[in-house]
């Protein structure tokens, strides 16, 4: 190359930008359906599909647990309905994600947003922890409303699916 710059340095400076650009990486072994989760303060801090309950309990005991130990982070809960799950799959989801973490955990409500993401082929949620001061993430739902064929209705209420854990 020319102006003394060899290409081991260019390929050096490159390689050296793209760490300080890629997100620090942590395996989370009880997820079987995503299982690694990439963790920056603009990125998913979680993902999983339709979990059971006691699962689901874990996962939101994690995000409050940071959302208590970092008071300037939002959460930001999404949640996509199955393409052949039940109507109101998502809010219902959402509803009962948001009511255990408020009266339940203690998180104050105004440190978590809830955002139905539309479908994906199954039932999946991700959890978002980002500075407070940073645009929310845009649902990606994989399915046309037009393509979904949804059977029953799921309540829409703010109820504890660990109430009955003992």
């Amino acid at each position: 190359m020319s102006h003394g710059v060899s290409v081991r340095g260019v390929v050096y400076r490159l390689m050296a930008g793209l760490c300080l650009l890629l997100p620090a990486i942590s395996t989370n072994a009880s997820s079987p359906n995503f299982p690694t989760a990439f963790v920056t303060p603009t990125q998913i801090f979680d993902r999983f599909g339709d979990i059971t309950c006691e699962d689901e309990l874990a996962r939101l005991d994690n995000l409050a647990i940071e959302l208590q130990s970092a008071p300037a982070q939002h959460a930001y809960i999404i949640v996509y309905g199955s393409s052949r799950g039940r109507r109101n799959e998502a809010r219902a989801r959402l509803a009962r994600m948001k009511f255990y973490l408020v009266k339940r955990r203690g998180v104050d409500a105004t440190r978590i947003t809830t955002i139905n993401g539309g479908y994906r082929e199954n039932l999946e949620c991700e959890f978002w922890l980002m500075p407070s001061d940073a645009p929310a993430p845009s649902p990606q739902p994989t399915v046309s409303p037009h393509d979904v064929k949804l059977k029953g209705r799921m309540r829409v209420r703010g109820y504890d699916c660990g109430a009955n854990l003992g």
